[in-house]
């Protein structure tokens, strides 16, 4: 593959995650009404279905993400140092929407992922910012 049809392929998908990200945010109710949509349209069972176990696939698979993260960076720091912004955004965008629902609706659990989430950002643009220098 060129790298042309690479940029093609990863716009593709920037679009598609971004996308999928907006409709996990703001568009709850349409999620669910499209996953009612295919599972009639392919003739596939759709109950019981349970959004926190789709939501808690969805933020296993993060966690795994951050989890090759910092492991690839504390097995080479230096070689690995440029993993560590998807880190930093990962944790910034979780604290914001964290606060976020904390302002609408002031229940703990939604502020606990700022308050845990924020300062892992911190520690993360900190390694990240200390490796540049240091290379």
């Amino acid at each position: 593959m060129s790298d042309r049809g690479v940029r093609v392929v990863m716009g593709v998908l920037t679009v598609a995650f971004l996308g999928t990200g907006l409709l996990f945010l703001f568009g709850e109710p349409y999620l669910s009404m499209l996953i009612s949509w295919g599972a009639e349209r392919t003739h596939l069972p759709n109950e019981p279905f349970e959004y926190h176990r789709f939501y808690l696939a969805l933020s296993t698979a993060m966690m795994a993400m951050l989890v090759y993260i910092a492991f690839q960076v504390a097995r080479a720091p230096q070689q690995n140092a440029n993993l560590l912004p998807v880190m930093v955004v990962s944790k910034l965008t979780s604290s914001a929407i964290g606060l976020v629902f904390y302002i609408q609706t002031p229940a703990f659990g939604y502020l606990l992922i700022a308050l845990t989430d924020l300062p892992l950002a911190g520690i993360a643009h900190w390694v990240y910012c200390y490796l540049r220098r240091t290379s």
